[in-house]
């Protein structure tokens, strides 16, 4: 029994137990709806308060704005009267800076509300502003680059190494110097262009008042120390364009950049030296002076000694290129006006001495391999050669070709029409004189590709020589055939005269072959080796062919041969 009421005392406990558990947890239940109703209501405040910040930021925002567009109505006084007077300056000052900075700003927000009367007319205001400080900014900018030029009003002509060196290229220009030129890159607009054109053309005329008669000084100096132009042409040339050089690479360190200024005041400075070697050139009378003068000229001559790598890069190198082919142009036209003076009065209108004819005579007391080789050549010939190796290097291929061509032209027509002239002891003497100059023409002026129409001219000339030469010598070596060529007729001769005309002719021909050397010897006289060789090649297939047209006009194979035979002297000549 006590174990059943201890039970029941225990299950009694259990259920109160239990009763005060629901309880607790009825209270939990409670406590947790309290809970998530302060949950959300801290939400809901949380987000009221986001609103409210969000709002106060935007009111924030707008006061700045605000207060931010009422400087800028309330700036102008203090910036006018910060520039009222630009003595008191310091335009090297970070306050100018953003003073400058801020009335750009002011005039781009008045310009973004224009349409309002009141705006525009700050904008209007400040836009005189910023002009009025940036022509004092220009005004100091200017004075600096004076006060820079101060010690460069007098320069003596050096030699080029020391130039270099001298106070014209000695850079004082400093940092807060360049922080200047930059103002007026902050906005690149028209006003800050126009202001920095001014700064860039004063900077521009000082150095060139200063360099042009510097280079009229170094050119007389150059002709004073070595009259020769070729010499002054060069050695002007490479100063030059160090002086291109220097002034590109000190106004590039001043403004960093490149204009048109520049180039121009580049151009001024060439034509001191264009017009001086132009004058020189004007005044002389020698064709090779003016060659050497234009081969120094070009590009190639004159930068190969300047001490600079990687020179095409340059800016300067453009200007100057260009500059120095205007001047070899120039001096060109003077070239060619020489040159066809040349052409018609020593090579066209030659008038040979009777020295200058007397090549029999001077071939014959004379082994003719060891004669001058001008001696050995008609003047008209050596004329031509001459200037032609002179102009070859020196003009563009069109000039070149097209005073090739009338020189060459010129000279074979004065050496056919000195033919007649020659003192001769036999008829090939005047014809072996023109062979022997149209040869050696011929051969010289092959390397010369622009003159194919007037090599073919002394080809044609050189070939109807040869053939005339060659049928003289069948004339004196066979004339009894030429004679039955011009007049056989079959039908009035027999069998028995023919005959006895072939062993005419092969006898004549025998008896004249076993002679040959004496008339053949002649060639050597007048003719080199290859040109005699080339000669003897022609007659000798001049023969041949004679003998074939005889052999077919007397019907007989076998006289070819004992033609060809009494030949034989004449053909292993």
């Amino acid at each position: 029994m006590e174990i059943i009421l201890q039970l029941k005392n225990q299950l009694d406990n259990l259920s109160i137990i239990e009763k005060s558990f629901n309880e607790q947890n009825k209270k939990i239940n409670e406590i947790d709806e309290i809970v998530n109703g302060i949950d959300s209501k801290s939400n809901e405040l949380f987000s009221q308060c986001n609103e409210i910040l969000k709002k106060k930021n935007k009111e924030e925002e707008v006061l700045k704005k605000v207060e931010k567009e009422i400087r800028y109505y309330e700036a102008f006084d203090r910036l006018s009267l910060f520039i009222n007077n630009p003595k008191t300056i310091n335009f090297y000052s970070n306050q100018f800076k953003e003073n400058y900075i801020e009335i750009n700003e002011s005039i781009e927000y008045f310009y973004n509300k224009k349409n309002d009367i009141e705006c525009y007319t700050y904008l209007l205001k400040y836009q005189q502003l910023k002009s009025k400080i940036l022509n004092y900014l220009s005004i100091f900018i200017k004075k600096q680059i004076d006060d820079l030029h101060q010690e460069c009003s007098t320069i003596p002509v050096l030699p080029l190494n020391q130039f270099t060196k001298s106070v014209l290229y000695k850079s004082k220009i400093t940092t807060e110097f360049k922080e200047l030129i930059k103002i007026l890159e902050i906005r690149k607009g028209i006003l800050e262009s126009s202001y920095l054109d001014e700064c860039i053309k004063h900077y521009l005329n000082i150095r060139k008042n200063l360099l042009m008669p510097y280079i009229s000084k170094l050119l007389i100096t150059l002709q004073q120390i070595n009259p020769f132009i070729c010499d002054v042409t060069r050695e002007a040339g490479i100063y030059l364009f160090i002086i291109f050089y220097k002034e590109g690479k000190l106004f590039r360190t001043v403004f960093n950049q490149d204009c048109q200024a520049l180039k121009i005041m580049f151009s001024s400075l060439f034509d001191i030296y264009s017009s001086f070697i132009s004058t020189l050139c004007y005044k002389c009378h020698d064709i090779g002076i003016l060659c050497n003068a234009i081969t120094y000229l070009k590009d190639e001559q004159i930068l190969y000694r300047l001490p600079h790598s990687k020179l095409i890069q340059l800016p300067e190198y453009s200007i100057f290129n260009f500059c120095i082919n205007e001047l070899i142009t120039n001096i060109s036209e003077r070239l060619v006006y020489l040159s066809l003076n040349l052409i018609n009065n020593l090579i066209a209108s030659f008038h040979p001495s009777k020295n200058d004819l007397n090549y029999p005579a001077i071939f014959s007391n004379s082994n003719v391999q060891d004669l001058p080789f001008k001696l050995v050549l008609y003047p008209p010939t050596t004329n031509t050669l001459t200037l032609l190796s002179k102009l070859h290097f020196s003009l563009s291929n069109d000039l070149f070709s097209q005073l090739a061509n009338t020189a060459i032209s010129a000279c074979v027509d004065s050496i056919l029409h000195a033919i007649p002239q020659i003192p001769s002891n036999n008829e090939l003497d005047g014809k072996l004189f023109a062979l022997r100059n149209l040869c050696i023409l011929r051969d010289q002026i092959i390397p010369f590709t622009e003159v194919d129409v007037s090599l073919r001219k002394v080809e044609t000339k050189t070939q109807e020589l040869c053939g005339e030469i060659c049928n003289y010598f069948l004339k004196t070596f066979c004339p009894s055939g030429l004679q039955v060529l011009r007049d056989f007729i079959f039908d009035n001769k027999s069998q028995n005269e023919i005959k006895l005309i072939q062993s005419q002719i092969i006898e004549e021909l025998f008896h004249n072959s076993i002679n040959s050397k004496e008339n053949l010897n002649i060639l050597h006289v007048y003719l080199h080796q290859v040109h005699l060789k080339e000669l003897l090649e022609i007659l000798k297939a001049r023969i041949v062919y004679f003998a074939h047209k005889l052999t077919v006009l007397f019907r007989d194979q076998d006289f070819e041969k004992r033609f060809l035979e009494a030949a034989k002297p004449i053909l292993n000549y």
